[in-house]
């Protein structure tokens, strides 16, 4: 009888054995934690990233920064994350970067979170991606690059990330870190327009108003103006104020104009507060009253009610 050939068998059976056992124990972790039971998914996710195990690291970070199971406690977060990013894990590592960048569960550090940012950023991760290009562009924790900046822009905006395409967009309209290009400045704010971004919208609002990367179409433009505008975008709110007062794009009315003009100067627009002070010239002091409380309801509303 060849005793090695047992020994090893048998070694291999109670290692395929408890990797089987670890799989099901994550399985029955992730269950829970996705249906809500936290203590289960604590008590399965525990021993396992007591044991190494990665995917069970980064879940007790999640569950200690979001007090899932347990009191929050960011630098028992930090503690998980820096253990699963460190073998590779590509959401630990965007966690954790983000943990340096806020100053969250340890010392802020722009250079750790860019270090970090960039692993994940590298695995694929849209939201690493982007935070890098952010760093790029600003300077911070890394040399100032627009070129580099860019790259990880489009590197986000490909994976669908809104708000790396409305950047993108900026990028393109300014030519700032890529060759000046109106078309694929509409392009990619038409992207993230589309899925909601306010800054998208603002961008195709002001494409449209002057022709830039498509055919001018005062409409269109204020289309694009009305959904930013109620996003809450002060220059938007301006420049829809300004049509309405004008009567460019949309029917001539002082009123509206009123509305979002005294909007636009609550939000911090420039101009808005002289632009408002000229529509009050054509408005008796009723209809300055009405403007005012249709403003206040506006706001109140969060801008469902304009």
């Amino acid at each position: 009888m060849d005793f090695r050939k047992i020994l090893i068998g048998l070694t291999l059976s109670l290692f395929l054995g408890n990797g089987a056992a670890v799989a099901a124990n994550y399985m029955i972790g992730l269950s829970a934690y996705a249906s809500g039971d936290d203590a289960t998914a604590l008590s399965e996710f525990t021993p396992l990233a007591n044991g190494g195990d990665a995917r069970a690291q980064y879940y007790l970070g999640v569950m200690n920064a979001n007090g899932q199971g347990v009191v929050v406690n960011d630098k028992i977060a930090v503690k998980w994350y820096s253990k699963a990013a460190k073998q590779g894990h590509i959401k630990a590592q965007y966690e954790l970067a983000n943990a340096y960048s806020y100053g969250d569960g340890i010392t802020k550090s722009d250079e750790s979170a860019a270090k970090w940012y960039a692993k994940s950023a590298e695995q694929g991760h849209d939201g690493a991606q982007f935070s890098l290009g952010v760093n790029y562009r600003l300077g911070r924790g890394v040399l100032q690059d627009d070129k580099k900046a860019a790259y990880w822009f489009i590197k986000a905006a490909e994976q669908g990330f809104p708000e790396a395409q409305s950047v993108l967009s900026n990028l393109y309209a300014m030519g700032t870190g890529v060759l000046k290009d109106y078309k694929k400045a509409v392009k990619w704010g038409t992207k993230a327009a589309k899925q909601g971004n306010a800054y998208g919208q603002e961008m195709l609002g002001n494409a449209y108003a002057f022709g830039n990367g498509v055919l001018k179409n005062d409409k269109t433009a204020v289309m694009w103006w009305t959904k930013a505008a109620k996003q809450g975008l002060a220059d938007s709110q301006f420049q829809l104020g300004v049509s309405y007062y004008n009567g460019t794009g949309v029917l001539r009315d002082r009123q509206l104009a009123y509305v979002w003009l005294n909007l636009a100067d609550f939000n911090g627009s420039v101009g808005a507060r002289a632009a408002r002070e000229t529509v009050t010239k054509s408005l008796t002091s009723n209809q300055i009253a009405i403007a005012q409380d249709m403003a206040s309801r506006c706001l109140e509303s969060s801008y469902n009610d304009c």
